[in-house]
């Protein structure tokens, strides 16, 4: 019963609370997480900001290959709460033709969401929407050499997607909703462009945006922040530990 599930719920949030209390430090990868964390109970002072590092490598002198289309792609786990059918709705409005909507995702059925991936075909009205299913991350600079505009046009608080600092190694403008930690990474009219999620029309009208003046996607390129490598990041963490060990 729902009681019960309540129930249940409430003794796990018990439960972790007191593991809690044992941990000497919790990491945050974004400003947004360090405040959920702070409103489940932990002290500030036990929390420290650290961003994500990536493989910078696997991002050296990449150009991107050149196409008479205008890219855009969708990068991600094939589910409602991912917003793949708000900018399928969104990009069906799109009347250039040539404006491309490249899905990478494992074109799976997920338990519970066996209905969605058909549902997603079903509603595709623009025949420049195409699924190109998914692929090993190793192969993620390959990837973006056939994407110039990332859309991130998720529903759910995401906490920091790791695709958008992808996008950012490879110097790929990003158009995404404006919630959870994605507001720490995208900046509106700086870096991307970000819209209200599950706002089809505004989706679309940011969309349109970008082909209208193709010169933005440049403007946003020379500004594309600093992305942590992985070697810079195990560095914080060994700093870290160190720390709690001396203490």
């Amino acid at each position: 019963s729902d009681s019960d599930l309540v129930s249940e719920l409430q003794k796990r949030a018990c439960s972790i609370k007191r593991l809690m209390s044992s941990i000497d430090i919790f990491i945050a990868p974004t400003e947004f997480i360090r405040k959920k964390y702070i409103e489940f109970g932990i002290p500030g002072e036990k929390i420290k900001l650290s961003y994500h590092g990536f493989n910078v490598n696997l991002f050296n002198g990449l150009q991107k290959n050149q196409d008479h289309k205008l890219r855009f792609a969708f990068i991600g786990t094939i589910l409602p709460a991912k917003g793949p059918h708000i900018l399928i709705k969104s990009f069906n409005g799109i009347k250039d033709k040539n404006a491309q909507l490249m899905i990478y995702g494992n074109l799976r059925s997920f338990i519970g969401f066996e209905y969605y991936l058909p549902y997603l075909k079903k509603i595709i009205k623009n025949k420049n929407i195409i699924f190109m299913d998914g692929f090993d991350n190793r192969e993620i600079a390959s990837i973006f050499q056939k994407i110039d505009v990332l859309v991130v046009p998720s529903l759910w608080p995401e906490n920091s997607p790791l695709v958008i600092q992808e996008a950012f190694l490879a110097k790929t403008p990003v158009i995404a909703s404006r919630i959870g930690g994605i507001t720490e990474l995208v900046q509106d009219g700086v870096n991307g462009l970000l819209c209200d999620p599950g706002d089809v029309d505004g989706l679309q009208e940011k969309i349109e945006k970008i082909i209208d003046n193709p010169a933005l996607i440049q403007k946003f390129k020379e500004n594309m922040p600093h992305v942590k490598s992985i070697e810079d990041n195990a560095k914080e963490i060994e700093e870290i530990y160190q720390k709690i060990h001396e203490s």
